[in-house]
């Protein structure tokens, strides 16, 4: 884990260090998610991004999936499915 130094102003505005930025892909008008965990450490998450969703939705199957009581499918009648269950 890479550890960054950020800065407060003194308007309370908190300055991220520019190789975060970058990989993160953080430029002016990126909203993040600021949340505070049990040990009071303030964990900063970059909210997703419409092309974000985009990205990850692109690649889940699109197919109608019929499932027995057991809650099993097919895996012929639905290989697309099977195939992402399978290599992701």
């Amino acid at each position: 884990m890479t550890k960054y130094t950020a800065t407060i102003s003194k308007n309370g505005q908190l300055v991220i260090p520019a190789p975060v930025r970058h990989k993160l892909n953080i430029s002016a008008g990126t909203k993040l998610s600021i949340q505070i965990d049990q040990n009071n450490n303030v964990v900063l998450s970059k909210v997703p991004e419409v092309s974000d969703w985009k990205k990850l939705l692109a690649n889940i199957p699109d197919e109608r999936v019929e499932l027995d009581q057991e809650g099993h499918y097919d895996p012929d009648k639905s290989p697309e499915l099977d195939d992402w269950m399978r290599k992701g």
